[in-house]
C-alpha cells in the first residue's frame, strides 16, 4: 500500500509539473517573467494529492500520462527523443489545462498555485540539469 500510495504521489507531482507547463504559452504572450523564489513543489503535490477536487481513478490516469510525458522529456535531454522541446511543451500544456479543468471549480486556491508556478516547472523540466534532480 505504501508503494502505491508514493506512487500517486509522483504521479501527481508530474501531473502538477505537466499543468505548470500549459501556463507558458500565456505567459509568453504576455512577456517574460521570472518565476517565484517561494514556489513550493512539494506543497502543491501534496495539496493536489489530497484534494477531493479530482477522483482516485482519475488521479490514476493523470499519473500515467504524467510518466509518459517524463520519460518523453528524459528521452528528450538524453539526446534520443522524438520530440522537440516545442512540442514537448504542447505535451505538458495540455497536462496541465487538463488538470486545471478538474479542479478549477473546486479549488481556486490550488488553480491559484499551480499558475502561479507554471514559469518555474517548464524551467525545470526544459533544464537538463535540473530535471535530473526532479
Amino acid at each position: 500500500m505504501g508503494n502505491r500510495l508514493e506512487g500517486l504521489r509522483s504521479t501527481i507531482a508530474l501531473t502538477l509539473l505537466v499543468l505548470a507547463l500549459t501556463g507558458i504559452a500565456v505567459a509568453q504572450q504576455s512577456g517574460p517573467s521570472e518565476p517565484e523564489d517561494d514556489f513550493d513543489l512539494d506543497s502543491v503535490i501534496s495539496r493536489v494529492t489530497s484534494s477531493k477536487a479530482i477522483g482516485f481513478f482519475t488521479k490514476l490516469s493523470l499519473k500515467r500520462d504524467i510518466d509518459g510525458f517524463l520519460a518523453d522529456v528524459k528521452k528528450y535531454h538524453a539526446g534520443r527523443g522524438e520530440l522537440t522541446l516545442d512540442q514537448l511543451r504542447e505535451q505538458y500544456d495540455a497536462l496541465v489545462h487538463n488538470l486545471v479543468t478538474l479542479v478549477q471549480d473546486k479549488d481556486d486556491e490550488l488553480v491559484k498555485s499551480i499558475d502561479d508556478g507554471r514559469d518555474k516547472l517548464w524551467a525545470m523540466l526544459a533544464d537538463e540539469k535540473k530535471f535530473a534532480t526532479l
